[in-house]
Formats: structure tokens, C-alpha cells, sequence
């Protein structure tokens, strides 16, 4: 038999600067399941949301249920976050074939001589727990954790899944793919997260392809998946001028990727030069610079007492001792964050 693995989708993930929405991780899925054409099942051990909702579980139900067509099973693990947000708010995924979370019954999936027996549990620590059904077939467990929590090196590796009772794990709970084996034999395997969970993780996202026969596995290889393209980029403004940014902007701009960029230090130039909207699909600023008292007097309105303070500003030579950086993240956060501060104070801090 075939079996496509997917994990950790992180719908209803909510980050303001990772450029990533519901809607396009639900396009990932509903194009994973599509390119799952000749598979026998889809599995998905856990993270499917973070959050939940009842318009998100309405849209799980309908990509479930239309399944492009195709004839695969969808076993789902849900893990005890995702059981507990579901139990509160009263909601089902009731168009998955099987879901796993407190229940440890096997689900059984047949086809010619050959038998898989599906198992999987919300309690990490029933992976120890979840012994087989059946002396014959093949067994899989759907669980979410991450193997390093129990076994820190090679060796603690190698213990850990000799005490294991299943033929093979599906594991979700880390970002990247991994397989492991024991004596030859493939025993487990990560898919990766199929979408990003934060900004600084933009590698490449798979699904994983697994070929059973003979009661083991007989093929596994990772296929791409369509998940989200996005860049991220973090400007050091201390270090940095028009051109090099520009140059770092435009070496990666495709109407296709979503942009996350991030600006740290102190700039001389406006934010709003760059024309990001035009080169990218969505952009996303995470703006923790500030500008340089020049760069600032030309980006606010200068009326009443900051338009005195830039005026004072131009006439007096800035005494030598004063940190002129600190100086303007100071002031500059004053006015972001809107408060007033008196003529004695500007004066005194211009040694006036």
C-alpha cells in the first residue's frame, strides 16, 4: 500500500510578521491532498491548528470531505492541545476517516493480501503503551512529540525504539523531515512542519511518500510540497545604505513570494522608499529601527514644541558628550509613543 505523511499545518497560528495566512495553509493541504492521487491513506499526526474555530474546522470539513476526487483514508492525530480546544468548543472534524486522540482502537485498512493496522494517541507517553492487536499485518502509530525529549544521542536513539512494540511510527512535532532506523529497518519518520510555524523558518516543506510490502517498508521518499514561498530578511540600518538594502530587496523579489523583512538600528532613510508591495505578493514589516534626528524631523509633522526642539536642534551644535544615537531612539520613541515632555527638559537635555 501507499500512504502519504503530512504534519503540523499550524492553522489559526496568529504571528503579525510571519506572512502566512489561514488561507494559504489550507491551500497547501487541499494541494497535498490533490498530488496524493494513488495513495491508500493520508496521514496526519497532529498540529493541525494551533487555534481553532468553527470557521476553520467548516473549512477542514469541506477539504476533507471533497478530497479532490481521490479515495485515500485520512487518519488524523490530534494532540491533547488540539483535543482540548476541540472538546471546549464543541467541534468535529467528522469528515476524516479516523481520528486519534484518548481512543487507542486501531483503525484497519485492507487491500489485496495485505493488512496496515493504524494506532495513535494525544498522550505522548502511550507510544510506549500502544502494543499491537494483531499478530499479523502491519502496524503504524500516529504520534506528536519530538524523539529527543527520551533519547539525547545515538545510542539513547537506538534503546528507544527497540522498546517501542509498533512496526512503524508517523511522527509529527519538529520542523524538518527526519528518518530513523534500527538494524536496517526503517522504523519512524518526520514529515517537517508543511508550513512555516515562524519567520526565520523559510526552508523547503515536504510530504513524505511511504511504500508498504511484505509487512514493512518498502519505499519512503520525501516529495514537495506547494506550501507557502516567503523570504525573510533582517536589516542591520547601523550598517546599511539605500543601495545595499535595494540590492537585497530586489535579489529576491518574485510576485509569487511573501515578504517578511525586519529593520533593526538606527536608519537615515524613510522605510517607505522601497516600493516592497510592488515586488512582492504581501509584505510584512517588523520595524524595530529608528531614525537619525535629521531622518526624523523630515518623517513626523513638526508643529509647537518639536518643531521649536528640531529648530533648536539647527541652531545649536550638539554638545560632544551627548550620545547622539541614543539621543535619537529616545526621542524618537517619545514621539511614537505620543507623550509630552517640557521645554525645560529639551533644554536641559542640550545643555542649553
Amino acid at each position: 500500500m501507499r500512504f502519504v505523511l503530512l504534519s503540523d499545518f499550524a492553522l489559526g497560528l496568529t504571528d503579525d510578521f510571519l506572512p502566512i495566512s489561514d488561507e494559504d495553509r489550507l491551500d497547501t493541504l487541499k494541494n497535498a491532498i490533490k498530488d496524493s492521487a494513488d495513495a491508500d491513506a493520508i496521514l496526519i499526526p497532529g498540529n493541525i491548528f494551533t487555534n481553532i474555530s468553527p470557521e476553520i474546522t467548516d473549512k477542514l470539513n469541506i477539504i476533507f470531505a471533497d478530497r479532490n476526487g481521490i479515495d485515500a483514508k485520512i487518519i488524523i492525530l490530534l494532540t491533547d492541545e488540539e483535543r482540548r480546544m476541540m472538546e471546549e468548543l464543541n467541534l468535529d472534524i467528522e469528515s476524516a476517516d479516523k481520528i486519534f486522540t484518548k481512543d487507542n482502537e486501531p483503525f484497519l485498512l485492507e487491500k489485496d493480501n495485505e493488512k496496515i493496522y493504524f494506532y495513535g494517541s494525544s498522550r505522548k507517553d502511550d507510544i510506549f503503551l500502544t502494543d499491537k492487536t494483531s499478530e499479523d499485518g502491519f502496524h503504524i502509530g500516529l504520534f506528536n512529540l519530538n524523539i529527543e525529549e527520551y533519547a539525547e544521542n545515538e545510542i539513547e536513539m537506538k534503546t528507544f525504539f527497540k522498546k517501542l512494540p509498533l512496526d512503524f511510527y508517523a511522527l509529527g512535532g519538529i520542523n524538518t523531515t527526519k528518518i530513523f532506523k534500527v538494524s536496517g529497518k526503517i522504523i519512524a519518520a518526520y514529515p517537517g512542519h508543511a508550513e512555516a510555524f515562524s519567520a526565520e523558518e523559510n526552508s523547503a516543506k515536504y510530504s513524505l511518500n511511504i511504500v508498504t510490502s511484505d509487512d514493512s517498508i518498502y519505499e519512503i521518499k520525501r516529495l514537495p510540497l506547494k506550501s507557502t514561498k516567503f523570504v525573510s530578511l533582517t536589516i542591520d540600518c547601523d550598517n546599511s545604505n539605500l543601495n545595499d538594502i535595494e540590492a537585497m530587496v530586489d535579489e529576491s523579489k518574485n510576485s509569487e513570494t511573501r515578504l517578511y523583512i525586519r529593520f533593526d538600528g538606527m536608519r537615515n532613510y524613510p522605510i517607505d522608499n522601497f516600493n516592497l508591495e510592488k515586488k512582492y505578493k504581501s509584505v510584512k514589516i517588523d520595524d524595530n529601527s529608528f531614525p537619525t534626528l535629521k531622518q526624523l524631523s523630515s518623517e513626523i509633522e513638526t508643529n509647537g514644541m518639536w518643531r521649536d526642539f528640531f529648530d533648536l536642534l539647527n541652531t545649536k551644535q550638539i554638545p560632544e558628550d551627548v550620545d547622539i544615537k541614543e539621543l535619537s531612539r529616545m526621542v524618537f520613541c517619545i514621539i511614537k509613543n505620543g507623550s509630552i515632555i517640557s521645554e525645560d527638559w529639551i533644554c536641559a537635555l542640550l545643555n542649553a
